[in-house]
C-alpha cells in the first residue's frame, strides 16, 4: 500500500515551515519556489551561507561553483514580491580556500 502524505506535510514540505524534527524545510536547484521571498542560501563548502530573494514561479538556482549542492531555506515570505518589484541584490561572499 503507497502511503500518501497528508496536507500538513505537503505544506511543511513547499512553505518551508518547520518540519516536526525543528529544522526548516530546505530546497534544491531545480524545484519550483512556491514563496516569493528571502531565502538563506547553503553553499557546498566554498562559501559561507547567504541571503539571496527569489520570486515565485522560478526555480531554485544552481551554484556557479558548486552546482546543485546548494541549498535554500525561506527566512522570510513576501508574497508582494514579483519579477518588476524585486530589490536588485548584492551578494557579497566569503570565499574558503580550495581544499588541496
Amino acid at each position: 500500500m503507497v502511503r500518501r502524505p497528508n496536507n500538513k506535510e505537503n505544506k511543511t514540505k513547499r512553505s518551508g515551515l518547520r518540519k516536526s524534527n525543528g529544522r526548516k524545510a530546505r530546497f534544491h536547484p531545480g524545484m519550483m519556489v512556491e514563496r516569493s521571498g528571502i531565502y538563506e542560501a547553503f553553499h557546498a563548502l566554498h562559501r559561507i551561507s547567504h541571503e539571496v530573494t527569489l520570486i515565485a514561479g522560478h526555480e531554485f538556482p544552481p551554484c556557479s561553483r558548486c552546482r546543485d549542492r546548494v541549498q535554500f531555506e525561506l527566512v522570510r515570505a513576501n508574497s508582494s514580491l514579483n519579477e518588476t518589484n524585486s530589490p536588485l541584490v548584492h551578494v557579497i561572499g566569503v570565499f574558503l580556500p580550495e581544499a588541496a
